[in-house]
């Protein structure tokens, strides 16, 4: 995953930007779906400071 958020006040500062891998576990239910059972995130590095980041605006709908 790599996630980039700006400043709620659409200020000029550097981008938070942080980055890992995702970790899925699945179960095989009764009715033999898949389901997932478990959903965790590795941050495996993080630039900037997220004092007030967002999502920007074309990727926030």
């Amino acid at each position: 995953m790599w996630f980039v958020a700006v400043s709620g006040d659409g200020g000029s500062g550097a981008p938070y930007v942080l980055g890992g891998p995702y970790d899925w576990e699945f179960r095989r239910g009764a009715d033999g779906r898949w389901l997932l059972v478990r959903q965790r995130l590795g941050v495996w590095w993080s630039d900037g400071d997220d004092d007030g980041a967002r999502a920007p605006e074309a990727f926030s709908r």
